[in-house]
């Protein structure tokens, strides 16, 4: 196990982080709410909200490049590849 900041800043990031998510899910629940009510534009005293509805569509690229046959070394050449950094903060 690796000791690379102090207990205290690994602490307050998971107290930040369980806020965090008592905001976020009270955030999701009250947009629910407002989808649910259909589209249109809802007005506070200070902020409104615009409810959109719209359909869109996506390509499921892997299944057109199998149904094209194209090969697995041509999709490896033209595929970019990135380093990601994450970090997961869990409750002990």
């Amino acid at each position: 196990m690796k000791t690379l900041v102090q207990n205290t800043v690994v602490d307050t990031l998971g107290l930040l982080l369980a806020q965090q998510a008592d905001i976020t899910a009270k955030i999701d629940a009250i947009k629910s709410q407002l989808k649910e009510s259909g589209a249109g534009i809802y007005e506070g005293a200070m902020y409104k909200a615009n409810v959109i509805v719209a359909n869109y569509s996506t390509v499921d690229y892997k299944q057109v490049f199998a149904e094209c046959s194209v090969p697995a070394e041509v999709i490896a050449r033209n595929t970019k590849t990135q380093e990601r950094v994450s970090l997961k903060v869990t409750s002990r």
